[in-house]
């Protein structure tokens, strides 16, 4: 297990405002992050989109900051601009390197590319080798956080520490509040739901969106179209959208519990209290499975995607987690 000192001043570049010894309480709650909508300064995002070419495709990757490699994996329906607060507000201590996963977002891929999470962990460390990322920091999100698990698993030497959000962890997947997309996606129809959403965001805001975000009005339509846009620009990504959501299965976590059990970096887990996809108890089966978790911190009333909503909050936390780090003020010591 890890202690740590928490660093909470969250100017750039202070490292030693406030140290404390895990008081930081395990509630919060409060203001929603980063503002309603928050897709102010896309076109920059689109500028920084760079595609890595691999085995697996053209893979779009944004960049931003400098110093240590952070790697951010973002869940379904989004692509990387999920991680847009993240890239900007900590690129003083990290490079943030943000993966559109496969079948989501921009990258590129053959029609019959395995859409699978090992597949999807395969193809980020394909990219990683490409850039040249040896080591790096690892933070997930729903579907990104499962591939961040198993890419901690498979490469705990590349893996300086872990960041977990509510996600997809050994058996809790595919979430039963899925169900109903699950079954669009196996009629091969999921795909004009999210383009009903483009068409009238209400749609959005009180079906999928209601259920992954705490404030209806977060749900603009520049940001559903940010998201769902380059699901539908082509039939073959219309199809990958369906392939992604109908064939998830569990197995590919349940196999690697005991790598799991054996990943002792540091690993803060972040969650949202009111997800009605991944309950709470998901992040203490992880707390006490890794045995690299410092601390499990809830966000009182958060749902899925709070890593975006809620992204000042969060933000402050991993800018702790990365000085501490960086200091050298994660102690490791044994046993949970």
């Amino acid at each position: 297990m890890f202690t740590v000192q928490w660093i909470l001043d969250c100017r750039p570049g202070s490292i030693a405002a406030l140290l404390i010894i895990l008081t930081l309480p395990v509630s919060l709650s409060g203001c929603i992050g980063s503002g309603a909508g928050a897709t102010t300064g896309h076109n920059w995002f689109n500028s920084a989109r760079t595609f890595v070419t691999t085995d697996y495709g053209r893979i779009a990757v944004v960049e931003r900051g400098q110093g240590p490699a952070v790697v951010y994996l973002h869940g379904f329906p989004l692509n990387s601009w999920h991680w847009r607060h993240q890239l900007t507000e900590l690129a003083d201590l990290r490079r943030g390197i943000a993966i559109d996963l496969m079948g989501l977002g921009h990258s590129e891929i053959a029609d019959d590319q395995d859409l699978g999470f090992d597949a999807q962990a395969d193809m980020v460390l394909a990219t990683l080798d490409a850039m040249g990322v040896q080591t790096f920091d690892l933070v997930g999100n729903d579907s990104g956080g499962a591939v961040a698990q198993i890419i901690a698993a498979r490469t705990p030497q590349r893996v300086r520490s872990l960041v977990l959000t509510n996600a997809d962890v050994h058996t809790n997947w595919p979430p039963a509040a899925l169900g109903p997309m699950r079954e669009l996606a196996r009629q091969g129809r999921l795909d004009e739901l999210l383009e009903s959403h483009l068409e009238d965001p209400d749609i959005a805001r009180s079906g999928l969106g209601r259920m992954a975000y705490e404030n209806p009005d977060f749900i603009t339509p520049e940001l559903l179209h940010a998201y769902t846009d380059p699901l539908l620009i082509s039939p073959a990504r219309r199809e990958a959208v369906n392939r992604f959501v109908s064939r998830q299965d569990h197995e590919v976590t349940v196999r690697i519990e005991s790598a799991l059990q054996q990943f002792d970096k540091p690993t803060l887990v972040l969650w949202g209290t009111a997800d009605p996809f991944f309950a709470v108890e998901w992040a203490y089966w992880l707390r006490d499975t890794i045995p690299g978790v410092y601390r499990v911190v809830e966000f009182d009333g958060a749902m899925l995607f709070f890593t975006e909503e809620r992204a000042r909050e969060v933000n402050k936390l991993l800018r702790a987690h990365f000085l501490g780090l960086d200091a050298g003020l994660l102690l490791s010591e044994t046993g949970h």
